[in-house]
């Protein structure tokens, strides 16, 4: 699944209108076995039935038939988690949704859809780009949430016929007195108009480290912004194992970067500034739309609480991150977040 269609996914659920009846949210890990999940589902469901009562048991046990039927009869084998929201009623809703990398085993009812998980996926598994380069060639990958969605295998261009609006004329000739100039120039235009057209904002290069770092050396400062690391691989290693590898290296990159956002978030409120902080005060901010960037810790948040925060900053629009058991933002409630302008006295730190 790529990206844009998952946030979409995200904000139609953040603003779907609530019914009389339950919503299932239901997300089950896939990479484990069959019967892990399947037990871990049956006894989640169990459990919920025990609940409820009358007209929400039969729309509970409808909307239960739904996804266990998409699980028997349409759900592809090949991927790793899959996200279900079904309601009956006479509103009724299915949507499942399935991804490349695993996600928790979770099941729950409520009047809106839990779509944490979901904020937390589109978080880490964001998009980014891959430059493959081993002696057998190069191979420019655009990776969304964890699957590999386009690949583009570079050949020799002439080089000559990139002067004009694509090149100037100091790089083309500085690409052309490189040994290797004209296998670059290829990669580099590729990677130039993807990020481009797609808005990428992370590059990761890999290969073997003489070629990476030939490739490095010719980034322009635009491409330079992006990089992230570079990994070594051999001419070997299939796709799927560079994907998984560079996944890893992208996902410590990404909680870095929050562990950076808590950072700004602190040093803001200590010094006055545009950012504040604990539950309440977050969710003032946000019913009044003035939240820029909301930051979240999953471990010192409730389940309810961090709903309600990541409905109410996907309606309103605003950037959201996630942290796990970070001690400082835990010291400041558990959730904070950068304003757009400041709060009423009542309200400021």
């Amino acid at each position: 699944m790529e990206l844009p269609r998952l946030e979409q996914y995200v904000y139609q659920l953040a603003t779907l209108k609530q019914t009389d009846s339950p919503v299932i949210s239901c997300y089950l890990d896939l990479s484990q076995s069959e019967a892990r999940f399947s037990y871990d589902l049956q006894e989640r469901a169990e459990l919920l039935e025990k609940s409820l009562r009358g007209q929400d048991l039969i729309e509970f046990h409808e909307a239960m038939q739904a996804i266990e039927s998409y699980l028997e009869n349409n759900l592809d084998p090949h991927s790793k988690g899959v996200a279900f929201f079904s309601r009956a009623g006479q509103e009724p809703l299915f949507l499942a949704l399935e991804f490349q990398v695993p996600v928790p085993n979770w099941l729950v009812t409520d009047n809106v859809p839990n779509i944490y998980h979901l904020i937390e996926l589109k978080e880490i598994y964001h998009r980014f780009i891959i430059v493959l380069a081993t002696d057998d060639g190069q191979r420019v990958v655009e990776v969304n949430m964890g699957r590999v969605t386009e690949s583009v295998w570079t050949d020799y261009p002439e080089s000559r016929q990139r002067v004009g609006s694509e090149w100037s004329k100091t790089y083309y000739q500085r690409l052309y007195s490189q040994e290797d100039g004209p296998q670059w120039s290829e990669v580099l235009s590729t990677l130039t108009q993807l990020n481009e057209a797609g808005g990428y904002k992370h590059l990761i290069l890999a290969g073997m480290p003489v070629l990476t770092q030939s490739l490095q050396t010719l980034l322009p400062d635009s491409l330079q912004a992006l990089l992230i690391d570079t990994i070594t691989v051999t001419d070997h290693d299939s796709i799927s194992a560079i994907v998984n590898n560079t996944l890893k290296t992208f996902i410590e990159h990404m909680q870095q970067q929050s562990v950076t956002t808590v950072m700004q978030v602190h040093q803001a409120i200590c010094q006055g500034g545009l950012a504040t902080a604990g539950l309440q005060k977050v969710l003032y901010a946000l019913q009044r739309q003035q939240v820029d960037l909301l930051i979240i810790d999953s471990a010192h948040v409730s389940k309810r609480d961090r709903e309600t925060l990541v409905r109410l900053a996907t309606q309103t629009g605003c950037k959201i991150e996630t942290v796990h058991d970070n001690a400082l933002l835990q010291a400041h409630g558990g959730v904070g977040c950068l304003l757009r302008m400041p709060l009423p006295a009542a309200y400021a730190n």
